[in-house]
């Protein structure tokens, strides 16, 4: 997505629409109706209380990596320099695992 707000900008608006659509606030990790994540923000690097960029399990779920490597663009982790083809391949294995259990959860339409 584009946007002309800055990162934490960004944030508190995310923020405002999971209020909207019903989030509750919570500190604990729980299943919640909607949780709407910035994974990356360019090539930012940002740890506050509220908001870490990259986020800091984006390179461990499969959720995250398969989408961004079918968009044929080269991404690399701001903070590594890694590109992000690296790091899928590194981790490829418990990436399918996290993929297959994903299907049997939630198949395809």
């Amino acid at each position: 997505m584009r946007t002309f707000l800055s990162a934490s900008a960004l944030f508190l608006g995310l923020k405002r629409i999971e209020f909207l659509l019903g989030r509750k606030p919570s500190k604990k990790l729980s299943d919640r109706i909607i949780d709407i994540d910035i994974v990356l923000y360019e090539d930012l690097v940002m740890e506050s209380e509220f908001l870490s960029i990259p986020h800091p399990k984006a390179w461990e779920r499969a959720f995250v990596i398969y989408p961004l490597l079918e968009l044929k663009e080269p991404i690399s982790d701001p903070k590594s320099g890694r590109p992000l083809e690296e790091i899928y391949w590194e981790k490829k294995e418990s990436l399918a695992k996290q993929y297959l259990k994903m299907l049997k959860i939630h198949p395809p339409l």
